[in-house]
C-alpha cells in the first residue's frame, strides 16, 4: 500500500469508550512538577503543550515529502507511518496463514482491519483498558486521549515469528503534537521480534507522546528493538509498558538520540513465576538537551530475574538523567536482579545524574545495582594519537567502542541501524 491509505476493507469500531476514560483522567490530574520524585530533574512547569496541534490530513502530503527512506531490515511483517497516515502495510501470506493479525490506526481514515481478527481486536481493548486503568501522569492519559495512528499485533499461541515485525513512524511539521502507539499480544509458547524506530524531521518543533503496551503468555518470548532518532528540536515523552506471564522471556533495548527534550519510562511487570527480563539501551544527548531516561522492574511472582544495563553519553551542555527501580513485592522471593548505569561526559559543560534504586519488601532475594561516570580516558587518546589518529579522530573512535559493546545487545539484525543512529550524532560537531 503506498500513498494515501484507502478505505479499509473492513470497518472497526474506534475505541470511543476507552479514550473518553482516559480524557476524563486527564481533566482530573495536573501536569506533573519537580515535587514528584520521577519528575524531580525535569521540569516541564512551564512548557507550553498548548502550542501544539495534531495533524491535519490536508498538509499530511507536504509533510511527507521529507520522509527518510525506509528502514532495511528483513521482515515478516512491515508497517510504516508517515505523519499519522499509514504508508505501508504487509504481511507475509505464511504469516497470515498462522494466523498473526494486525490492526492499524492510520489516522483520520480510521481503522484497517484487512489482518485483523476477533481475538486481536479483544487483546487490543484489554491492553488499552488496563492502561488507562493504571494511569499515573497527566501525559499518559493525554496520549491515551488521543491515539491515532499505530498498530496492533497479535500473535497466536505457539506461533514463532522468524523475521523481525519492523513498524516505523515518521513524524514531522511545525508544531505538531503527535501519539503513535503499539499495541502487541503474544499467546502462550509463541515468539516474535520487533523492530521500531521513531524518526522526526530536523529543525522541526515536534510534541511526540508515544506509546507502547505489551502482554507477552507463558513461555512466549519477546525480542524488541526499538530507537528514536530524533531532530534537534523535537519534544519526546514515551511510556512503555510490558508484562510477563509464567516463564516468559523479555529482550527488550532502547536507543535514544537527539531531541530538545526526552523523558521516556519503560516499566516491565514480572507478573508470573520464572519470567526473565533483559533490559539495555543506549542514549546520546547533544547541544542543550535534556533526556531523562527510566526503568522499573516490578517483580511480583517468585523465581523471576532482570537484568538493566544502559550506557549513555552527553556533548555540550547537555543533560542526561538515569533513573533505574528494581521494585520487589512482598510474594517475589527468591527474586535476582542487577541493575548498572554508565555515563560519557564529552564536554565541560555536560551532566550527567544517575538515580539507581532498590525497593524490596521481601527477604531471601539477590538484588543489586551500580553506576559510572566520568570522561574519555586521555591515555586512550593519547595512545591512538601516537598511532595516527587526530585528536577528533580518536575521540570519536572511542566514543563509537563505547557505545559498540552496548548496541550487539540488540538483535543482530539492527546493530548497523543503531550504530549509524551513534555516527551521524557524532560527526555533527567536533569533540
Amino acid at each position: 500500500m503506498s500513498g494515501r491509505r484507502t478505505p479499509a476493507s473492513r470497518e472497526l469500531p474506534r475505541l470511543d469508550e476507552i479514550e473518553s476514560a482516559a480524557k476524563e483522567r486527564y481533566e482530573e490530574m495536573n501536569w506533573p512538577t519537580p515535587e514528584e520524585e520521577e519528575w524531580r530533574r525535569t521540569d516541564v512547569t512551564e512548557f507550553r503543550f498548548d502550542e501544539f496541534a495534531p495533524y491535519a490530513v490536508e498538509s499530511s502530503a507536504e509533510r511527507a515529502a521529507s520522509a527518510p527512506s525506509p528502514v532495511v531490515v528483513d521482515s515478516g511483517v512491515t508497517i510504516r507511518f508517515v505523519c499519522g497516515d499509514c504508508t505501508e502495510l504487509d504481511i507475509s501470506a505464511s504469516l497470515r496463514d498462522s494466523g498473526v493479525s494486525v490492526i492499524v490506526d492510520g489516522g483520520a481514515d480510521g481503522f484497517d482491519g484487512r489482518y485483523a481478527s476477533s481475538r486481536a481486536e479483544e487483546a487490543m481493548r484489554r491492553l488499552l483498558r488496563n492502561a488507562v486503568d493504571r494511569l499515573d501522569n497527566r501525559l499518559s492519559a493525554w496520549h491515551y486521549s488521543g491515539v491515532r495512528h499505530g498498530p496492533s499485533i497479535h500473535i497466536p499461541a505457539g506461533v514463532s515469528v522468524e523475521l523481525p515485525v519492523v513498524v516505523e513512524f515518521f513524524e514531522a511539521g511545525a508544531l505538531m503534537a503527535t501519539n503513535p502507539h503499539i499495541c502487541l499480544v503474544l499467546e502462550e509458547g509463541a515468539s516474535a521480534t520487533i523492530v521500531q524506530v521513531v524518526r522526526s524531521a530536523a529543525g522541526d518543533r515536534i510534541l511526540c507522546n508515544a506509546g507502547f503496551d505489551a502482554e507477552v503468555a507463558a513461555n512466549a518470548r519477546l525480542s524488541v528493538a526499538a530507537m528514536n532518532d530524533l531532530g534537534s528540536a523535537t519534544t519526546l515523552f514515551e511510556h512503555r509498558s510490558i508484562a510477563l506471564g509464567r516463564d516468559a522471556g523479555l529482550r527488550h533495548f532502547a536507543g535514544t538520540f537527539g531531541g530538545e527534550l526526552v523523558k521516556t519510562r519503560i516499566e516491565v511487570l514480572l507478573a508470573g513465576a520464572g519470567a526473565e527480563a533483559r533490559l539495555d539501551g543506549a542514549f546520546l544527548a547533544n547541544g542543550n538537551g535534556h533526556m531523562d531516561i527510566r526503568t522499573v522492574q516490578t517483580h511480583r511472582a517468585p523465581h523471576t530475574s532482570g537484568r538493566a544495563y544502559y550506557k549513555g553519553a552527553v556533548r555540550d551542555s547537555g543533560r542526561t538523567v538515569f533513573q533505574g527501580l528494581i521494585d520487589v513485592g512482598k510474594t517475589a522471593v527468591q527474586t535476582d536482579a542487577y541493575l548498572t548505569n554508565k555515563n560519557l561526559m564529552l564536554g565541560p559543560g555536560a551532566r550527567a545524574d544517575s538515580i539507581p534504586t532498590l525497593k524490596i519488601r521481601t527477604d531471601d532475594v539477590k538484588c543489586s545495582h551500580g553506576s559510572t561516570t566520568g570522561r574519555v580516558d586521555e591515555n586512550e587518546v593519547f595512545y591512538l594519537m601516537s598511532r595516527g589518529f587526530a585528536r577528533d579522530e580518536a575521540m570519536r573512535a572511542l566514543v563509537e567502542g563505547y557505545f559498540e559493546e552496548i548496541v550487539r545487545r540488540a538483535d543482530e539484525r539492527t546493530h548497523e541501524l543503531l550504530m549509524r543512529a551513534v555516527v551521524a550524532r557524532l560527526t555533527e560537531r567536533s569533540l
